[in-house]
């Protein structure tokens, strides 16, 4: 069966709908009075599983949704995904299974038997009666070969008081973290999460294992380890470890100490822990994303980088010209779900560990552009990277991308392009006559002489038929004083104002390059008004009260995808 998801105004859905409902059998439409519930639903945004396996992914939900129905839907856009589970109509194939723990507000979804045919988009979502669902999307990959990243057993057992330790498997790069579903991250290698301490091991460049120690009963819940731009989720369950007549006995001479000194008796394991450096790092919060990740500048010095194995782990802790100034490392962030803080580290080193920036490229994540168009992404940068090289690179690897322009070797073909506004701090990348070809990942790079470069990922999707998200012009114009508005044109339900035109859907935004966002339907962004409005597939954006500081990239924000435009603010012209 499918589902249509339409907005009661919308009189260009219905009409499509009319026409859908002539090659359909039956259709079940649901009624959309607003756009999807701001951070309702909390779960993974990325996850790989090998084929004949099976996957449990954790949405955690709202309070207010505690008696409602709760659902698994299948496909790329949300208003015409399909239903595959529902916890009031359970399936009788035994290939999707859902349940619902009440206490947690948390529903899991079950995948059986998986085949590569199963790799796609999918959806947590809770029903709403009388309005809008809510909806989490996440991608499933279904492999061949390994997973990039895997857990022997999604469910573990621990004992309050003492430790447990998880080995997660894994094949891509990446920064890494660990998370607990609804709270905050600790980032590689070690910090605190939820009074229990966490200790994050590189075993070898396969394995890494994560340590929690003096768990609570109040630890049991679902975590996330992050790598790269994959999540894992575990739940753990902690209950009181079962004592046994062996663990009593005492020796006599301690036993008469124990009387005679009235003392009070302890049972307690000791387990050996792996030795720990003095690298921690800060925690921190993001919403949306910004992926950073290390590479050589010269490709001559490639056989001298290697990762980092088990007794290179421990020559590293104890180098002894290590200092604060070295703690600056890359992260890598991934918009998914709610505020999820997904940060995740590969560490290489050659004689002396080497770490660069945090934060020192940020641009887009996820952009939509019809084929036969162009688009021109935004790349903010460190005011220490001014001078140098910048280039776009193509490729799902950092380390295996082919260079597509560079400042410093512009392209002949036309088909790239490249400009460095030093004064902004922002280089721009265009992209000409797109092709579906022209679908893939993409990194914005600094060069690093004598370093790894600094990168941040972006995907580029190029569709034949309308975008889910986008803009007629991606360069705007407006008069200090006056107000200037843009139009998005979308394909979902959403947020947002300058009207963008939009397909997908998702909760809206609008943010200025490298500095904060205003969520639907309005707010204050560097001392400019902005107000969000959405009707028949447009939304509109509109700043007023501009001032010559609000020249710059901002870009507006549906669901996983973003659209950059460029305003700059004048004098109006006198006549």
């Amino acid at each position: 069966m499918l589902s249509i998801k339409i907005h009661p105004v919308s009189t260009w859905i219905s009409k499509r709908l009319e026409d859908l409902k002539e090659i359909t059998s039956s259709v079940n439409v649901k009624t959309l009075e607003k756009g999807s519930g701001i951070h309702s639903i909390t779960t993974v945004s990325k996850v790989s599983v090998r084929a004949g396996g099976s996957i449990t992914v954790p949405c955690l939900y709202e309070s207010k949704y505690i008696n409602n129905v709760k659902y698994l839907c299948q496909g790329f856009t949300w208003y015409s995904c399909s239903y595959k589970i529902k916890t009031n109509k359970p399936s009788s194939s035994g290939k999707f299974s859902i349940s619902d723990d009440k206490k947690q507000r948390v529903f899991t979804v079950t995948i059986n038997d998986l085949t590569e045919e199963d790799t796609g988009d999918y959806w947590c979502a809770v029903e709403i009666n009388g309005g809008s669902d809510s909806e989490r999307y996440f991608h499933l990959s279904v492999t061949g070969g390994k997973p990039y990243l895997y857990v022997d057993e999604q469910k573990r057992t621990g004992f309050r008081g003492e430790e447990i330790t998880i080995d997660y498997h894994y094949h891509n790069v990446g920064d890494i973290k660990w998370c607990r579903l609804g709270s905050s991250c600790v980032t590689w290698p070690n910090g605190s999460l939820d009074n229990s301490t966490v200790t994050i091991t590189v075993i070898n460049s396969k394995v890494l294992s994560v340590n929690m120690s003096g768990l609570r009963t109040e630890s049991s819940g679902w975590y996330l380890c992050v790598k790269g731009d994959l999540q894992m989720p575990v739940q753990i369950t902690v209950t009181e470890k079962q004592r046994n007549l062996e663990s009593f006995i005492i020796p006599l001479s301690l036993l008469i100490f124990i009387v005679m000194s009235n003392a009070e008796v302890k049972y307690s394991t000791v387990k050996k822990k792996r030795k720990t450096g003095q690298l921690g790092l800060a925690e921190e919060e993001v919403t949306y994303s910004d992926v950073k990740h290390m590479r050589r500048a010269s490709e001559k010095q490639k056989s001298k980088v290697k990762l980092l194995n088990r007794s290179d782990r421990v020559r590293l802790f104890f180098l002894p010209q290590w200092s604060e100034a070295n703690r600056d490392v890359d992260v890598m962030y991934s918009s998914v779900v709610a505020v999820e803080h997904q940060t995740k580290q590969r560490v290489c080193f050659h004689l002396n560990v080497v770490f660069y920036g945090i934060h020192s490229i940020t641009t887009v994540s996820k952009v939509s552009v019809r084929a036969g168009g162009s688009i021109t992404i935004p790349c903010l940068y460190e005011s220490k990277y001014i001078n140098n090289v910048k280039y776009l690179c193509q490729g799902y690897y950092w380390n295996s991308c082919s260079d597509k322009v560079r400042t410093n070797k512009p392209s002949s073909s036309g088909k790239c392009s490249i400009s460095d506004d030093k004064k902004q701090r922002v280089f721009t990348v265009t992209i000409n006559d797109l092709t579906e070809e022209d679908t893939g990942d993409y990194w914005c790079a600094v060069e690093i002489n004598g370093g790894y470069d600094s990168g941040t990922y972006f995907h580029l999707s190029v569709n034949k038929g309308p975008p889910h998200l986008y803009v007629d012009e991606q360069k705007r114009t407006g008069f200090r004083g006056e107000e200037i508005t843009i139009d998005y044109h979308y394909h979902n339900i959403g947020e947002i104002t300058i009207d963008y035109y939009h397909h997908n859907i998702g909760d809206i935004k609008w943010c200025r390059l490298g500095s904060s966002c205003v969520t639907w339907p309005d707010g204050s962004l560097d001392n400019s008004t902005v107000t969000m409005k959405s009707v028949l597939g447009v939304l509109t954006v509109t700043l007023s009260g501009l001032r010559k500081e609000s020249s710059g990239w901002y870009w507006c924000v549906k669901g996983d995808l973003q659209m950059p435009v460029h305003i700059t603010v004048t004098e109006k012209p006198t006549t």
